[in-house]
């Protein structure tokens, strides 16, 4: 019978490295797949954004998609051929060196840390960037506001959103609640700290919740693979995440994904603690992070949005239809 620890870990255990092979060669077959079979970018006309042409053509994102593939294949790899290695569980004595205490643990947290750092840095130079269509459709509807029309005076003005709107405007599938609630406060604070000329250049704000959310969720994730035996994988994950561009992409944009990446290491860790030992607040915290993992969003009322003109206040053109 496997020696167990304290916590009821075996010291020792083999683990099934074969199940975690086929999921890499499984990555590593898609990604082949998609390479195989898309164009690469080289065969893409990647013109210039004119006058003309303002957006990209959806063709135009496949290159990206290609190179994506191409990275995520070769660590896939990397991480196949090296799964004999890292695949199994430490031994309780490899754990215990990492235990907080001297010693493995400053190492541990001082790489986790640094990883945390790193993304603070990469993710800041994004924040105040325009906001893109699904950020923009959020925020007029759902975090800030607009600019509208008055059909009577003709004059414009800007309506904030309220708090029916942020918790209900569900008209189009854009509206996370969860994250639309802290960035509308968030937003709010932005606006009154800095006093921007316009009410629509809050863009830090906007994005504040899902640019801290990351950053913690680069931390939680580590911190919970370290709680369940994987140090070392912990330290990778952080500096994965800490490096990756899709990552890097939703810490810093203003949608409710970076929120998730968040709630997921959390439920894991309250799920163990909680069945560790079954306390009031762990169950608390496994039910918050449970509830913002898998929380749906209310049907859409109509008495929410107001049904009028809206314009920008630079052209004074109207439209019978805010389209951000």
């Amino acid at each position: 019978m496997d020696e167990r620890s304290e916590d009821g870990t075996t010291a020792g255990s083999p683990q099934p490295r074969w199940a975690v092979r086929g999921v890499l060669a499984l990555v590593v077959l898609g990604c082949a797949a998609h390479l195989l079979s898309a164009e690469p970018p080289w065969a893409l006309d990647l013109s210039v954004v004119s006058h003309d042409r303002p957006y990209l053509r959806w063709r135009d994102s496949l290159a990206f998609l290609w190179v994506a593939s191409a990275v995520n294949a070769g660590a896939a790899l990397v991480l196949l051929a090296l799964s004999g290695r890292w695949a199994r569980r430490a031994p309780v004595e490899a754990v215990a060196a990492w235990a907080p205490g001297p010693g493995g643990s400053r190492v541990f947290r001082a790489l986790v840390l640094s990883a945390m750092a790193t993304l603070v840095v990469l993710a800041w130079v994004r924040l105040d960037q325009s906001l893109w269509t699904d950020e923009a459709y959020s925020a007029v509807h759902a975090i800030v506001g607009n600019y509208y029309r008055d059909k009577e005076s003709g004059e414009v003005e800007f309506r904030p959103v309220g708090w029916p709107q942020t918790f209900w405007h569900y008209r189009e599938p854009n509206n996370h609640v969860p994250f639309s609630v802290l960035s509308h406060v968030s937003a709010k604070a932005y606006a009154a700290w800095v006093r921007p000329e316009s009410p629509l250049r809050v863009e830090r704000g906007i994005r504040a919740p899902a640019y801290l959310a990351g950053i913690l969720g680069v931390g939680a994730l580590a911190f919970f693979l370290r709680r369940i035996g994987y140090p070392a994988a912990g330290i990778f994950a952080a500096w994965l995440l800490a490096l990756h561009p899709w990552f890097l992409r939703y810490v810093s944009e203003a949608r409710g994904y970076s929120l998730l990446l968040l709630s997921v290491p959390l439920y894991w860790m309250a799920s163990v603690a909680a069945l560790h030992r079954g306390t009031w607040g762990r169950w608390g915290v496994w039910g918050a992070s449970s509830s913002s993992c898998s929380g749906r969003t209310p049907r859409r009322r109509r008495w929410c949005w107001p049904r009028t003109a809206s314009c920008s206040p630079s052209s004074g053109e109207a439209t019978a239809r805010p389209r951000v």
